[in-house]
């Protein structure tokens, strides 16, 4: 049913704005970002676990560049997007 819905939504779109882009063209890039940070974080969560369990220098540069990367990446955008 909320096919149905959607692809009637995008048909009326079409008729009142015919030269428009496809109305849901974005769905697939706004879907992805909330995946991967979601992702993102469960990787950095199981490195802080994988450091709190093993002491030693290794874990906590491991959890430190997972770390970097996150900053680098998933947060970076983050912030990107509610500014």
């Amino acid at each position: 049913m909320r096919n149905c819905s959607g692809q009637s939504t995008a048909s009326l779109a079409r008729v009142f704005r015919p030269g428009a882009a496809e109305p849901f063209e974005d769905i697939g890039a706004g879907r992805d970002a909330p995946l991967r940070l979601y992702e993102d974080l469960g990787a950095l969560l199981g490195s802080a676990r994988h450091a709190e369990r093993h002491d030693g220098a290794e874990a906590l540069l491991v959890f430190s560049g997972r770390f970097d990367l996150f900053r680098a990446g998933s947060l970076r955008h983050l912030m990107q997007e509610d500014s």
